[in-house]
């Protein structure tokens, strides 16, 4: 019983957990997640909710594998020394989703690129020319006076 009036600890750290073969660019919610306790016996619970997914790369090549989201909690069970209100531990629940993503890479023409930047020139040149009627139209009513553009009355 000492261990536990001590506490339990429970203190992790997930280097990396994968559901089927790795795809570059996919980042794993649990990768890198660390928990320490300090004091009291902790019970953590990963809740992963896992999602098939098939995908295609640019050459038409598929790989089937498996992306997961997850949410955690955690609580300290120890109640009072030599007491506990649970099972001290890391829990890790995990659901499979009945449906099947599927991701497809594709690649942008070298025309998108084109129009883009014909997009962000036209952007400029518009900003700059109203930049240059502001500006234009402060100095002429600074030096010229209030008036300016007003009718002239004879």
């Amino acid at each position: 019983m000492n261990e536990i009036s001590d506490g339990f600890n429970t203190s992790h750290d997930i280097h990396t957990v994968t559901f089927g073969d790795h795809v570059p660019g996919v980042v794993s919610p649990l990768e890198g997640t660390m928990k320490i306790v300090r004091h009291g016996a902790y019970m953590f619970h990963y809740y992963v909710k896992l999602v098939p997914t098939v995908f295609t790369d640019r050459w038409g090549q598929e790989l089937y594998t498996n992306q997961y989201s997850v949410t955690d909690s955690a609580r300290n069970v120890q109640v009072r020394a030599n007491e506990l209100s649970g099972l001290p531990g890391v829990f890790l629940v995990y659901d499979f989703s009945p449906f099947l993503m599927t991701k497809t890479e594709k690649v942008k023409p070298w025309s998108y690129i084109f129009t883009s930047i014909c997009a962000i020139i036209g952007g400029v040149f518009s900003i700059a020319t109203l930049v240059q009627m502001v500006i234009s139209g402060a100095i002429g009513r600074f030096f010229c006076g209030p008036n300016v553009g007003a009718p002239r009355s004879t």
